[in-house]
């Protein structure tokens, strides 16, 4: 199984995996992970953040897209719930930011307009 096929079957189980930005694995889930689950990603790990480094934008999209309400205010969206945000670092990943961005990353502002875009306007047909 390649660390793609990995990702997506424990996304399509409601686990949303995503580097830390400090070398490790992290994961979101609304239930607690197995301990069979959490041996299998300790087992595959490189792998697995390698794959998602590989592609910074996308895991971003995901994550926020779970997080985008259909009706109502959005809320603040993060890409790393919990992330120690610094002084400097993005808001929504904690990852450092370049001098010119204001409270998000590059690509946590891409994510963030590619995932509001695609919210379907209420009583839009």
């Amino acid at each position: 199984m390649s660390a793609m096929e990995i990702v997506m079957a424990f996304r399509r189980r409601g686990i949303f995996l995503i580097p830390s930005g400090d070398g490790r694995l992290m994961y979101f889930s609304q239930d607690e992970l197995a301990s069979s689950d959490q041996a299998f990603l300790a087992d595959h790990d490189a792998e697995i953040i390698a794959e998602l480094e590989s592609d910074p934008l996308e895991w971003r999209v995901v994550i926020l897209s779970d997080k985008v309400r259909r009706l109502g205010a959005h809320p603040l969206l993060f890409a790393r719930p919990g992330a120690n945000i610094q002084r400097g670092s993005c808001l929504s990943c904690g990852e450092p930011m370049e001098p010119h961005d204001h409270y998000r990353c590059a690509l946590c502002l891409t994510a963030t307009l590619v995932v509001l875009c695609a919210v379907e306007p209420v009583g839009a047909d």
